[in-house]
């Protein structure tokens, strides 16, 4: 039997994180309105045909083996099929670097990543849709810590890990996202 993954453009993996903060707000969330704001008034062009797109592709999700070879890439949850300009955009979000800011996952600088992903994808990176995808990891990234704060607040989880998340890296997210979306209405 055939694995049948979701399959998700820009628009409807918008509409899926979109669904998701409404659904687990707790509190009126602007910086998050106004993302969804400016990502629906500029959705992107697909960067090549539809791909497997891993959906929560950083470094902490890699299991490594001696002299650094790549063993596994873990934590499959939300697979689907979409663009793979969604995994860029996440795997080189700050948060996952660590404080260093121009390397994504705190091990590669950006260009050189860019430049892999066209190498490996066969796909030709673009300025203009890069800027809406990490606005877009952002705001997912958003999504996930709302979602786990409201569990952990509606005392359907006591795990301190979503207690954490929906704490510090929501703070992050909700900063970044804001800079962000000052940087697109320059």
């Amino acid at each position: 039997m055939l694995f049948r993954s979701p399959r998700h453009d820009a628009a409807g993996r918008l509409a899926h994180w979109a669904a998701e903060i409404e659904r687990h707000a707790i509190r009126p969330e602007p910086v998050a309105a106004a993302a969804r704001r400016w990502l629906e008034a500029h959705l992107p062009a697909a960067s090549g045909p539809p791909a497997i797109v891993h959906g929560d592709f950083r470094s902490g999700n890699f299991l490594v083996g001696e002299g650094g070879r790549l063993l596994a890439i873990l934590d499959w949850e939300m697979v689907h099929v979409g663009d793979p300009m969604e995994d860029l955009a996440w795997a080189a979000d700050p948060l996952w670097s660590h404080g260093s800011e121009n390397l994504a996952g705190a091990m590669l600088p950006h260009g050189a990543m860019i430049r892999a992903w066209e190498a490996r994808s066969g796909r030709r990176f673009d300025a203009q849709s890069w800027q809406w995808w990490r606005l877009f990891a952002g705001f997912a990234g958003l999504a996930i810590w709302i979602s786990s704060a409201h569990e952990v607040a509606r005392m359907r989880a006591i795990d301190p890990v979503l207690a954490f998340a929906g704490f510090y890296p929501y703070r992050f997210h909700n900063a970044q996202v804001a800079q962000l979306l000052c940087e697109v209405a320059a």
